[in-house]
């Protein structure tokens, strides 16, 4: 978040954190959700879902997706979902959407997001990993 919020490129316009007080064994110092927000000057929102859900998601550009791997599958489907639905139904501009690696932890769910992202790169969107 440091780097993107110094980019004059970049905008960040929401922060996605399901704990209220995260937490890390390599970092034990890190901000609570909403001094996340106040630092950024964003909403914060505890799930994917609140954030699809909120005007803010329909204002987005882009998501970058770095949460631990076995939620990639869920949260990429979701996030997909959503931006083919604002494309195909809302006529809006896709999302692009950038997801760490691996994409998933199991064949047949990257299989799956695979066949999502394909049908969403041919109606504008993109989708990197």
């Amino acid at each position: 978040l440091p780097h993107l919020s110094r980019s004059k490129q970049c905008n960040v316009v929401a922060i996605i954190e399901r704990n209220v007080h995260p937490t890390s064994s390599l970092n034990p110092n890190l901000d609570a959700r909403s001094s996340l927000g106040e630092r950024y000057s964003c909403p914060t929102y505890a799930s994917i879902d609140d954030f699809l859900d909120s005007d803010v998601a329909d204002k987005t550009d882009g998501i970058i997706v770095c949460t631990p791997h076995s939620t990639h599958f869920d949260i990429g489907a979701k996030i997909l979902t959503y931006g083919i639905r604002r494309v195909e139904q809302d006529g809006a501009k896709p999302l692009q959407v950038l997801m760490e690696k691996p994409m998933t932890t199991c064949v047949d769910e990257a299989r799956k997001l695979d066949n999502l992202a394909k049908h969403y790169e041919s109606i504008g969107g993109t989708f990197l990993v």
